[in-house]
């Protein structure tokens, strides 16, 4: 018969006397013997916050969380750890990075402030506007009826000359809010192409658009 202890007993007892680094690697051991992949990722993501709150160990925790990635790619315990250790560090590449692959586990709302915030960092923190502009998108999908998001999409868009694709933003924002919504921004997507000869085929369809929702209205 064999006189070793059950796991939760030897849990307990680590835990009541303090022993953080032997539970740390109590959890790691167990890891390795749970058949199934949410338990391994759930005791590396338990392991990792001990090394990040007890121990003060960012580096240690990292890599923990990173394994647990490993059993469950899309684990979200594992993905908020790296999340916080990110922002502590202000390493907004890893942050922006980690923050989309946070949004692909959210739905509605939640997964639409998420992507906002890659977006923000990839934007004002990293100049790289072409992620910035699919996280925005990301972020008007997830919440058709939030008008931030295609909002900022579109002013990325029209500082890059991509006028083509900042309409149909505003016909996509048009399908999700109503026309009565979006006079204002047909006008003043057509006047930011006055000095665009080239634009005015798509310049004049926007003016169209909201020349048909100001006829309704009077």
């Amino acid at each position: 018969m064999s006189n070793e202890k059950p796991f939760g007993d030897v849990e307990a007892s680590l835990e009541k006397t303090g022993r953080v680094d032997e539970l740390i690697k109590l959890y790691e051991s167990r890891s390795r013997e749970v058949p199934k992949a949410d338990e391994a990722a759930h005791l590396l993501c338990r392991a990792a916050d001990l090394s990040r709150e007890k121990l003060k160990n960012a580096t240690r925790a990292e890599e923990l969380f990173r394994r647990a990635l490993v059993y469950l790619p899309n684990a979200r315990e594992a993905l908020e750890g790296l999340r916080g250790i990110f922002e502590a560090r202000s390493d907004f590449a890893a942050l922006a990075e980690v923050l989309e692959r946070l949004g692909l586990v959210q739905a509605g709302p939640a997964a639409a402030a998420i992507y906002l915030r890659a977006g923000e960092l990839y934007e004002t923190k990293l100049q790289r506007r072409d992620r910035a502009v699919i996280c925005y998108q990301l972020a008007s999908r997830a919440a058709p009826q939030e008008r931030q998001a295609y909002q900022r999409a579109r002013k990325l868009l029209l500082h890059e000359g991509r006028y083509a694709s900042a309409f149909d933003s505003l016909e996509r924002e048009r399908a999700a809010l109503g026309d009565r919504e979006l006079v204002e921004e047909y006008v003043g997507f057509a006047e930011s192409l006055i000095n665009y000869p080239q634009e005015h085929t798509l310049a004049t369809k926007a003016l169209v658009r909201a020349l048909s929702v100001d006829g309704k209205l009077y």
